[in-house]
């Protein structure tokens, strides 16, 4: 009885490991495809906080501007 017990853990926890890794790697190439797409378009894209500060944008963004992208992080957009 025990040693069923302990079996049925034992492979429970199994399943639950392998299908939380293919839940990740699942995860992991979603943001792969979203980061190529917002990297690739021709479109700027930014997304700002409350405050007006980027807290997103993609390369388009910072060519548009004129700005390399390590001097638009956490730039307030009325600054721009």
């Amino acid at each position: 009885m025990k040693s069923e017990l302990d079996e049925r853990i034992i492979t429970k926890t199994i399943n639950y490991a392998l299908e939380r890794k293919r839940i990740i790697d699942a995860l992991l190439k979603s943001e792969e495809r979203y980061k190529y797409l917002i990297d690739t378009v021709n479109e700027a894209i930014i997304m700002t906080d409350r405050d007006s500060e980027l807290i997103f944008f993609n390369e388009q963004f910072s060519q548009l501007t004129g700005i390399p992208r390590m001097e638009l992080i956490k730039k307030n957009m009325h600054e721009l």
